[in-house]
Order: C-alpha cells, then sequence, then structure tokens
C-alpha cells in the first residue's frame, strides 16, 4: 500500500518539466492526503479492512464481508463517532441506514446526512443494532439492496474525528455481483478541520484530479493552475480541446498545434470538467475537478 502519495510524486512519470513547477509549489498545498491502495485490496469471506483515513495508526472505520446461512453482504461501522454520509433504506423486512453512492466530484461537507452509530429499526425482530449495509445478498428470502447492491464504482463520503475536531474524507470502493467481496481503491483526506473535499479530490491544487481515459490519445497533469497536455497520438495534432461545464456547454477552446501545451484554467469557477480532445472520429474525453 501506498502512504500519502504527493502531488510530485502522482505525476513525476509524466515529465521532468512537472517536476520542476511543483518543487516550489508542493510544501503549500499539501493539504490533501491521498492513498493509493496499490494494489487494489479485495476482501471476501467475512473478512474485515481497518479504514485508517489519516494513517496514523489508528482505525477509523471497519469495512466487513460477512457471509453465513445463504447471504452475502458487506457492511461498514464507523468507530467511535465517526460517521458516513447515508440514507434509510429498505431492505425485506429492514429499515436500515445504507451509506450513499457518492459520485466524482460530488460534494463532502457538514451539509451531508452524516449517520453515527444508532441501532437499526425493523418491522421484524433479528435486525442487527450496529449493521450498516452497503449491499445485502439473501437469495433464500429473495432480499436483495442497499445503496451499494450491484451499483458499481462509487465513494464513500467519511467524516472522522482527529482528537475532537472533524475532518472530512472519501474512500473509493467497488461491490462484486451479490455483495460476495468488495474492492477498496483508493482514500484522501482533507488535513484541514471542517475542509469540504470533493469525492476523488486527490491534490489540493485548483484543478485536483483527472480521470482516466481508456483510450489513450494524451496525457494530463497539472500545476499551478494549468492543465499540461502531452499528444500521444500524432493524428490528432490539427484538432482541438474542448473544455465542457456539467451542462454540456463549452467554457474553453484551443486547437491542437504541437505535442505539448498548457491551458490556463484559473478563470474558471469550481467545479466538475469535462476535457475533450481529438480530431475526427479519435476522440479522448477526461473528467477534472476545479477547487478553490
Amino acid at each position: 500500500m501506498t502512504k500519502e502519495k504527493s502531488l510530485a510524486e502522482k505525476i513525476k512519470s509524466y515529465s521532468t518539466l512537472a517536476l520542476s513547477i511543483l518543487a516550489t509549489t508542493e510544501a503549500a498545498n499539501a493539504q490533501v492526503i491521498y492513498t493509493d491502495v496499490n494494489p487494489d485490496t479485495t476482501v471476501q469471506s467475512n473478512g474485515t479492512y481497518g479504514l485508517d483515513l489519516n494513517n496514523d495508526g489508528v482505525t477509523d472505520f471497519n469495512l466487513v464481508q460477512f457471509n453465513g446461512s445463504g447471504a452475502d453482504g458487506v457492511a461498514i461501522t464507523p468507530i467511535q463517532s465517526n460517521a458516513f454520509a447515508n440514507s434509510s433504506v429498505t431492505i425485506g423486512p429492514y429499515t436500515v441506514p445504507s451509506p450513499d453512492t457518492l459520485n466524482f466530484g460530488d460534494t463532502i461537507d457538514v451539509n451531508l446526512n452524516w449517520q453515527q452509530i444508532v441501532p437499526a429499526t425493523s418491522t421484524s425482530s433479528g435486525a442487527a443494532s450496529s449493521t450498516f449495509i452497503l449491499g445485502l445478498n439473501f437469495p433464500q428470502f429473495t432480499i436483495t439492496g442497499g445503496n451499494w447492491f450491484n451499483a458499481g464504482e462509487h465513494y464513500l463520503g467519511l467524516k472522522f474525528k482527529i482528537g475532537t475536531v472533524d475532518y472530512y474524507g472519501w474512500a473509493r470502493l467497488e461491490l462484486s455481483e451479490g455483495a460476495t467481496q468488495f474492492t477498496l481503491k483508493d482514500y484522501a483526506y482533507y488535513a484541514e478541520s471542517n475542509k469540504l473535499i470533493l469525492a476523488g479530490q486527490q491534490f489540493s491544487d485548483a484543478v485536483t484530479e483527472i480521470n482516466k481515459s481508456e483510450n489513450q490519445l494524451l496525457k494530463l497533469f497539472v500545476a499551478d493552475n494549468k492543465l499540461s497536455i502531452h499528444i500521444l497520438n500524432n493524428e490528432i495534432i490539427g484538432g482541438k480541446v474542448e473544455v465542457l461545464n456539467t451542462e454540456g456547454q463549452i467554457v474553453s477552446v484551443s486547437e491542437i498545434s504541437k505535442n505539448e501545451f498548457a491551458l490556463d484554467l484559473k478563470m474558471l469557477p469550481s467545479g466538475l470538467y469535462f476535457i475533450r480532445a481529438g480530431k475526427n472520429e479519435k476522440q479522448q474525453t477526461n473528467k477534472i475537478l476545479i477547487h478553490r
């Protein structure tokens, strides 16, 4: 497992130029503490993962895969007074809190519906008193559900304490079909008390994250409010790079005239954007977060 991966470490393989820019800015911007679970950790067969968001040796949340008596499920337990963003769901005869499936770029702050340890309620006997279900599969009684059940990869919104002060973070994971196992991929928190963090945010720079595309026509990295672009396929030279907001509106257009260039993003407000680049049928789209 890679601990507290810095911005410089994250992108050092991209270019020497990026490293020289970051050398002067890293110390001032090291506020989001990101941990890449490398390789991704998969837990099954009644296994437990103790999630320690700030890597101080103290578990903040227990993630558990449980099976037995024909049932499979994944649950989370906040340790002490930590909490997760949730909504109540009905699974068979039970009404239980189930962590929300946050998407890339969702805001994690005081305004979410935070759930601490409270007894679950049910319309029949047998509901566990501290079970917080991500997903449950009990085919014998045709009981399935939970916000994460067969929902794919999402982000957990997490609130935890360092001493007596609240901090916000996220963890990215995915449940397998039927909740027979879960895979934890990475997690992060903002190392400033009560400071909001965006789901998927890894860095404290204005551009905080780039979602990777499957067809790599170009590589992207960020530094000092600039998005640097390195073209991998010369067939897209002469095309264009467009920045779109979440409503699909194009807010910036640039021509791809050379193999390496940069876009200045400092005038764009905070939010989720899409970078669409290419020429004719060759296109690549990436997501970025801008957070100031």
